[in-house]
């Protein structure tokens, strides 16, 4: 059975219960309805009884009588009242309950009839010496109840009333015979009841099963159809829920693989580029000290190589501390906390030692920048980017250019004057060792990490930039 499908199986369970309900209930009607039948008659008829004797207690011979006929005729009650010595019986039985089996119907007069003055009344059945008694047949089913008073005179009486119950073997004989076309008729609807209730309680849980197929595939239009609020339709609405966060989680691990791969691939592609512009000075250097060591040609001039020497090495050096500081944004980037600092306070401290150094070269920095201004920003980071971009600005701005440091709606703008760049450079401006074609002689170009150790900050912090060139030069912008 638990092999079996979920629609075979509800219907099966379905008919069966219908089935057995429908049994229990033909059983319960078949085996009750004598019971009821018969006690809501004897209840009846001793209630009627009870009134009629009572009624009898205040009334004359004459309308005694006349009540006791009414009453059987009304009630269809077979009635005998023993009134001031005379023997009366009133009302309609079947004559197979008290003589004979010929299924002939008498009714019974009230007479003091006693056999000997004559033919006898009309519908009659004479027994011994009139209609003093009445006789029953042994198979007959009847109810009796009989009650006594005292007449007007002073004198006992009573009144006996009898029923038969042959209507409800009749009723009896009538179910036993209507009961294999009940059954048909009940088993029929069951099993249109079966069908249409297995049908409508499983099809949403088979829509579920064939969706959930459809999302074990990962399709991104798989969904519960949800038509109502039991739990059904929840199962469908958790179902559609817990899918969405699948996805949701799929695309944010795959956006987190996609973004490690690209991590991976910029430290290999910056370790390459580490190494081939590390490798030049150490070459260089290399070479003089190798040719001064042997006395060859110009390099037996140590005071003039030496110095040389002793520059490449501090480039060297410089270029080095650039590529550690940025193999460790790798592992910081992002850890220092954001805070509320004052924008003016803090760029003065990262500005000054380039108002020396624009000084020295002849160039004219100005800076505009509110004290009052509060801005959310990591400090040191923050301040490591600026300067970065400082140092392209004094290193790239003519003899006699200008230098400008201001905000302007929510922005913090760094302009230089100077060549603007080509749309070429600037599509790798932002990469690791790159320089500008005007700027490859590693003298005048610098480390080529400066803008890039800044987008790497800035893109760690969420920090909105831009760098485009305007009329003048170049301008670098922050957003906050």
């Amino acid at each position: 059975m638990n092999r079996i499908k979920l629609f075979p199986k509800t219907f099966l369970y379905t008919l069966f219960l219908m089935v057995v309900i429908t049994l229990i209930g033909h059983a319960l009607i078949y085996a009750l309805m004598p019971i009821v039948y018969v006690n809501q008659k004897e209840s009846a008829m001793k209630e009627n009884h009870h009134e009629m004797v009572q009624r009898l207690q205040s009334m004359d011979a004459g309308q005694v009588k006349e009540e006791t006929e009414k009453y059987a005729q009304q009630n269809q009650v077979f009635a005998k009242l023993n009134y001031n010595g005379e023997s009366l019986v009133y009302g309609s039985v079947y004559i197979q309950d008290i003589a004979s089996s010929d299924n002939a119907r008498f009714s019974f007069q009230a007479s003091s009839f006693d056999g000997k003055s004559g033919g006898l009344p009309p519908n009659t059945i004479e027994i011994e010496n009139g209609i003093k008694n009445v006789i029953l047949y042994p198979s007959a089913e009847f109810i009796r109840t009989e009650e006594t008073f005292t007449s007007p005179s002073g004198q006992s009486c009573s009144l006996e009333t009898m029923i038969t119950l042959q209507p409800v073997s009749e009723a009896k004989s009538v179910v036993l015979e209507l009961l294999p076309f009940t059954l048909l008729l009940c088993l029929i609807v069951s099993v249109l009841f079966a069908l249409f209730c297995s049908k409508r309680l499983t099809s949403p849980i088979t829509h579920i099963s064939k969706t959930t197929e459809q999302m074990e595939q990962l399709d991104r239009k798989a969904v519960c159809q949800v038509n109502s609020e039991d739990e059904i339709g929840k199962l469908a609405e958790n179902v559609n829920f817990l899918y969405k966060s699948l996805l949701s989680t799929i695309d944010s691990l795959q956006k987190e693989i996609d973004h490690v791969s690209e991590v991976e691939k910029s430290k290999v592609d910056f370790m390459r580029a580490a190494s081939h512009e590390l490798k030049t000075p150490v070459t260089a250097v290399g070479f003089m000290l190798d040719n001064m060591m042997l006395g060859v040609g110009k390099f037996k001039d140590h005071d003039t190589y030496l110095p040389k020497c002793k520059e490449l090495i501090e480039k060297l050096s410089d270029m080095i501390g650039n590529i550690l500081d940025t193999s460790k944004l790798n592992f910081s980037a992002g850890d220092e906390e954001v805070q509320d600092v004052p924008l003016g306070k803090q760029l003065i401290q990262v500005i000054d030692p380039y108002l020396l150094i624009a000084k020295t070269k002849g160039l004219l920095m100005e800076v505009n920048v509110p004290e009052a201004l509060i801005v959310k920003i990591p400090p040191e980071a923050f301040s490591k980017a600026v300067s970065n971009v400082l140092s392209n600005a004094v290193g790239y701005t003519a003899v006699g250019g200008q230098i400008r440091v201001y905000t302007q709606k929510g922005k913090l703008i760094i302009e230089n004057e100077c060549t603007p760049l080509a749309a070429k450079d600037l599509e790798h401006i932002f990469e690791p060792f790159y320089r500008p074609d005007f700027s490859r002689a590693r003298n005048s170009g610098g480390s080529g990490l400066g803008l890039y150790i800044t987008a790497q900050i800035l893109t760690a912090y969420h920090f909105q930039y831009s760098f485009v060139p305007f009329k003048k030069g170049m301008r670098f912008t922050i957003s906050f």
